[in-house]
């Protein structure tokens, strides 16, 4: 197999999100051992240095779209895709497994009647072949996949791959937007106020389940949080309540998280609930109940009840800190 590879990047208002570095990095590495370059591509709407933010991450190249909307729009994307993959002449094509990265490398995939490896969590390459481990039954099963021929989609998971400074060119290539008849169009989007970190790319991760009680009790959890830094999340028990917004739910049903700390607050801890954070790097139980199947999965435990344990924990960081 040839070596090019050609990442695709999402962005905020402001900077790219956080797993367009770590894909634009992880790239670079798998560009490297197989002996070719890498380019990113920066949709409309990207940051107006882009191409120095993306470099500084080891993009060889940068591809930006002359006009175009800001907005969504997965038919005028997929086109700008391809197109951006015969430029680059890549051989492996790398999303970001979030809502939208996973669309697109389905589309993109199918049209280039590619191998598509989702929900990436390694990258390698062994006998010239491109060799990743996945996810797969919501993380209770890794499975290694090599790939012969090319090409080859993949989507790497957030906070899965470090997002490592590495100084390269950056060349700036400029293409077209396509023309393309939308066969759907967003018509309205709802921006959250939150001021926490967006939840699959967050480091601390602050969840509740059906032992918080009730939505008013989620306040002690957001109290820990705000002292964290974290992102809040809720089992499927909580949502279903109507305690927490349903993109808060963490489980089988609902978001993938992989943050280095998650703490589950009242979460008995099931399956499904696993599923959605078996990825975290450590694990904290807080349940009154011993027998909770958290604790036979958790990092550390403790034993009590979460509104003792949470407002002392709270405490004790905010003195930790210097806080008031």
């Amino acid at each position: 197999m040839a070596g090019n590879v050609l990442v695709f990047t999402e962005h905020t208002e402001s900077d790219f999100r956080k797993v367009s570095y770590e894909a634009v990095s992880s790239g670079a590495d798998l560009a490297a051992q197989l002996g070719g370059t890498v380019t990113a591509v920066a949709w409309p709407g990207a940051p107006g240095d882009a191409t120095q933010r993306l470099a500084a991450f080891g993009a060889q190249k940068v591809i930006v779209f002359e006009g175009g909307s800001p907005e969504y729009a997965p038919d005028a994307q997929v086109e700008a895709a391809l197109a951006a993959q015969e430029t680059a002449e890549a051989d492996v094509l790398i999303f970001p497994a979030t809502v939208h990265g996973q669309e697109l490398a389905a589309r993109v995939g199918a049209r280039l009647k590619a191998a598509v490896g989702s929900e990436v969590l390694e990258m390698g390459v062994q006998d010239g072949q491109v060799e990743v481990v996945r996810a797969l039954y919501g993380g209770k099963v890794r499975a290694k996949v090599r790939y012969e021929g090319a090409p080859v989609v993949l989507t790497v998971r957030p906070n899965t791959f470090g997002a490592e400074k590495k100084e390269a060119a950056g060349e700036r290539v400029t293409l077209s937007w396509p023309e393309v008849e939308e066969k759907g169009r967003v018509v309205d989007i709802q921006k959250s106020e939150a001021t926490r970190p967006e939840l699959t790319e967050a480091d601390v991760v602050v969840s509740g389940g059906r032992g918080v009680g009730s939505a008013e009790g989620f306040k002690v959890l957001e109290e820990l949080a705000d002292v964290l830094g974290a992102a809040i999340g809720a089992s499927r028990a909580a949502v279903d309540a109507g305690w927490r917004p349903q993109s808060e739910q963490v489980g089988q049903t609902g978001k993938v998280v992989t943050p280095k700390l998650y703490i589950a607050c009242g979460i008995s801890g099931s399956i499904q609930h696993w599923a959605g954070m078996s990825g975290s790097k450590c694990v904290v139980g807080i349940n009154k109940d011993p027998q909770a199947p958290i604790f036979s999965r958790a990092d550390y435990g403790i034993v009590g009840d979460l509104f003792e344990v949470v407002p002392e924990l709270t405490k004790q960081l905010k003195e930790i800190k210097g806080q008031s």
